[in-house]
């Protein structure tokens, strides 16, 4: 239980406001970090990188489609290439043709200078199940994602008014405490 002390009063605080005591939150941690190992276990993944921005959007010249993964691990040998993200939410997070993967994926895809034949991703959600939720899924697969990402991206551009406004869509959106039609 290192962690616990070096964490200042105002992280304690901080922690707190969002519902996790320091203990919680150092469970939830350390939870996060055995099912990270045995996924490069499982995956027999021989190099990692964690908290790796990631640029799906220099597969299509859209600069701004970036993002942070937590987990990028990869095996030449086996052909592997993992993207794995921690969530510490209590409602459970698909992982099957989740978005977010997927731009992880092809951001990490875009990156290497080999081709993996098997791509895995991975929801690791401590607080929903003691392993880690996985798919895996292939390059091609992460390509066709791109590639419909860059039809709506051109569609957004051109002006279409693509505005689905339900509850589910507006949720996380930035845009939610302005825009008129938010569920």
């Amino acid at each position: 239980m290192g962690g616990l002390s070096k964490l200042t009063p105002e992280e304690s605080d901080d922690l707190e406001m969002l519902g996790y005591s320091p203990m919680t939150y150092q469970r939830t941690v350390d939870a996060g970090l055995r099912m990270t190992r045995q996924l490069l276990g499982t995956y027999k993944l021989s190099s990692v990188v964690a908290e790796k921005v990631v640029r799906p959007g220099a597969l299509i010249d859209e600069p701004d489609w970036a993002g942070t993964a937590d987990v990028i691990g990869v095996s030449k040998r086996e052909s592997v290439l993992l993207v794995a993200d921690l969530k510490t939410g209590r409602l459970a997070v698909g992982v099957e043709r989740n978005a977010q993967m997927l731009s992880y994926a092809a951001g990490a895809l875009a990156m290497l200078s080999w081709r993996p034949t098997k791509i895995v991703t991975a929801v690791i959600q401590p607080p929903i199940s003691s392993s880690p939720s996985v798919w895996e899924t292939t390059p091609d697969d992460v390509e066709a994602f791109v590639e419909e990402a860059r039809q709506a991206i051109a569609l957004i551009n051109s002006g279409a008014d693509l505005a689905d406004p339900t509850d589910a869509n507006c949720r996380w959106c930035p845009c939610r405490t302005v825009c008129p039609d938010k569920k």
